[in-house]
């Protein structure tokens, strides 16, 4: 019997409009965090709504939301406060540095000026980077950007009167300038022992 009083009570309440019992008491909807029970009166959006068929906090009050809000008049009550339109902000933008032409070399210098991922060179070939001049060796690759501590480069004077240094072959590297043999020991077998680079 209380049952069909409750679905009377709400059935009336949706045809007949809110009682001002209902306009006194109306809550302020939020999302997810607004708890209600059938019959109370809710605000959202400047719009007043009754609850039915128990909607859970996330059953968002609206007209197209037949099955748990029944639209209500809102006569006395406060409506939700509307935010002016604000114009959107444009996000910042972080400034692209323009591309950095390499620095050319003295105009008396015979060095070509390196660009990483492009500039290609061989053994003893001289090139410049940020103002220093370097002396390529162990065949540098042409993401082997020159520095003073690199395996592949050797500081260098960027002049005119450059010498320039020896191709060294593949048994040899490039040192101060000049080609260095490499020295490779021999490979003993298991019963010999390396003694002044040679097996005994």
């Amino acid at each position: 019997m209380n049952i069909k009083l409750s679905v009377l009570a709400i059935a009336l309440g949706s045809t007949l409009g809110t009682s001002s019992a209902f306009a006194a008491d109306a809550i302020k909807w939020e999302s997810g965090k607004t708890q209600v029970s059938n019959g109370d009166l809710v605000t959202h959006n400047n719009e007043c709504y009754v609850a039915q068929n128990s909607p859970g906090t996330w059953e968002v009050p609206s007209a197209s939301a037949t099955w748990f809000w029944a639209s209500a008049e809102c006569a006395d009550t406060p409506v939700d406060p509307v935010d002016p339109p604000v114009d959107p902000i444009e996000p910042p933008v972080d400034p692209v540095d323009p591309p950095v032409d390499p620095i050319e070399p003295p105009v008396d210098s015979d060095a070509i000026a390196w660009v990483s991922g492009k500039t290609k060179v061989s053994n003893g070939d001289i090139v410049e980077f940020n103002g220093q001049c370097y002396i390529a060796k162990n065949n540098p690759g042409t993401w082997e950007t020159p520095s003073a501590a690199s395996w592949f480069w050797e500081v260098t004077d960027c002049g005119s009167d450059v010498v320039v240094p020896p191709v060294c072959t593949e048994s040899q590297e490039l040192i101060n300038g000049e080609c260095v043999d490499i020295i490779v020991p021999p490979v003993c077998t298991e019963s010999q022992e390396l003694i002044n680079g040679e097996c005994v």
